[in-house]
């Protein structure tokens, strides 16, 4: 669940990876199939993923990506915002 840190919730988190230029932490949230986004005042949100089980290749928004246990994540250029899991 996104939100404020007192309702925030996740399931089972794994790698963290921090994104100085934007000062943002992100979180790979296994079980919820997500990559998850938390600020510097820690407000969580979604920054990759459905919530869906399985896989979705391909150009498409970062919301509508499905992923298959997502247990590493890393930022490929501090410019933009992409994953590589």
């Amino acid at each position: 669940m996104d939100g404020t840190p007192v309702n925030a919730r996740f399931d089972s988190p794994r790698a963290l990876m921090f994104h100085t230029a934007k000062n943002v932490l992100y979180v790979s949230d296994v079980q919820n199939e997500r990559i998850r986004a938390i600020t510097s005042i820690g407000i969580v949100t979604t920054a990759a993923g459905s919530g869906g089980t399985g896989r979705n290749d391909g150009p498409s928004a970062l919301t509508m990506v499905r992923f298959l246990t997502p247990m590493f994540c890393s930022i490929l250029c501090l410019s933009c915002l992409s994953f590589f899991l």
